[in-house]
């Protein structure tokens, strides 16, 4: 148990004592963890690696089905420079809730988030944070370290929010759980959850302030952060650098798929350098676009992922995509924009449809985006 009180010592070696205060309401500290996410202490989390954090929405929405409302309200949804989602709760510890009903809260967030959030709604809800499209795109320049960067600045920024979906789909993402003190119950739950989860990290974080004398001290304290779970996500999981712990390249990828599938795959990346499109490998994948579109067309070591809804595809190639890709009889929706088609050996003809419709719509399609008007 941190002490109630920590000591200051100024230049002139006097000695400042400040003591340990609540905070006043919740909004407070959630207005702490907005402003201000460095003080989650992404240095405890992972101190070979910190994640940095930038905030994409307060009170982020999640929908409970591909078709329905938004049902559940996140206190904050970060990113980090890697492209991992963070899930933060916040709650003072006197809210009785800390203490089982916030896990189980918690886990509605990301199952849901998982099943029917995509990288495009993310990345509106930055946009609705910062207040336009623009000014979502040169905050996460900044945030990324790359605002100076002038030639391909566009197509690092959608590698970014590829990686983010590639994470999100892979249940690679991040839950913590913020108070002023967690109660002996969440920390046990926090420290299991962690052990046992391989791609999903579970952390707690206590955010005790000291005031006093005209100043005033946040100190966080990460809990969960076991060797067991460390050794466990290394071992079983991608690095959260986003960077696979064996590099994905068109040889490593076919060589993890059985050999009918590979013969499958190999020809969609065949045709699609034969046709000059662009294939990228975020993760344990590739995609394939037309030079200056957003992807669309993900392809895993098993199953054809299909994103429809893109701001620079119109409404009615979206609903008619959509209307081809689900007469396949293997294509099953996996959220509101999102349909995903297995490809195995009893499949590979409704994969090679899928496929086929893919290439001929990116034909269909100009070359780089326009400037989109304000």
């Amino acid at each position: 148990m941190p002490s109630d009180a920590i000591y200051l010592i100024s230049d002139s070696g006097e000695l400042r004592r400040i003591e340990h205060q609540l905070y006043a309401s919740e909004d407070i500290l959630q207005d702490l963890v907005a402003k201000h996410p460095e003080v989650l202490a992404g240095d405890q989390i992972d101190p070979a690696a910190p994640p940095r954090w930038l905030l994409i929405r307060r009170e982020a929405t999640i929908p409970d089905s591909a078709a329905g409302e938004d049902r559940w309200w996140l206190d904050h949804l970060l990113l980090d420079q890697f492209g991992v989602p963070t899930l933060v709760e916040v709650k003072r510890s006197s809210d009785t809730r800390i203490r089982r009903e916030v896990v189980g809260q918690m886990l509605d967030y990301v199952a849901n988030a998982q099943a029917y959030w995509v990288a495009g709604r993310m990345r509106q809800m930055l946009a609705d944070e910062t207040g336009s499209p623009e000014m979502a795109d040169l905050r996460l320049a900044e945030h990324l370290g790359i605002a100076d960067q002038h030639e391909g600045l566009a197509e690092e920024i959608d590698r970014f929010w590829n990686r983010v979906e590639a994470n999100l789909r892979d249940g690679n993402v991040r839950l913590l759980f913020v108070a002023d003190e967690l109660p002996r119950e969440l920390k046990r739950l926090v420290e299991f959850l962690n052990e046992q989860f391989t791609k999903v990290e579970v952390l707690g974080v206590e955010l005790r302030q000291y005031v006093g004398q005209g100043v005033k001290a946040l100190v966080p304290r990460v809990i969960g952060r076991t060797e067991a779970a460390r050794e466990q996500k290394e071992r079983l999981s991608p690095s959260r650098s986003g960077t696979p712990s064996v590099r994905m390249d068109r040889e490593t990828f076919l060589a993890g798929c059985p050999p009918d599938v590979s013969k499958f795959f190999a020809k969609v990346l065949d045709d699609a350098e034969d046709r000059g499109l662009q294939i990228s490998w975020p993760g344990k994948s590739f995609e394939v676009r037309k030079k200056g579109q957003p992807a669309f067309f993900y392809c895993k070591l098993d199953y054809l992922e299909i994103y429809l809804h893109h701001k620079d595809f119109p409404e009615q190639d979206e609903i008619e995509l959509r209307r081809r890709f689900m007469k396949i009889p293997a294509a099953r929706e996996a959220g509101r924009y999102t349909i995903k088609i297995p490809v195995t050996p009893e499949t590979l003809s409704d994969a090679q449809k899928a496929w086929d419709i893919a290439l001929q719509f990116m034909s269909t399609l100009s070359g780089p985006r326009a400037p989109q008007s304000s």
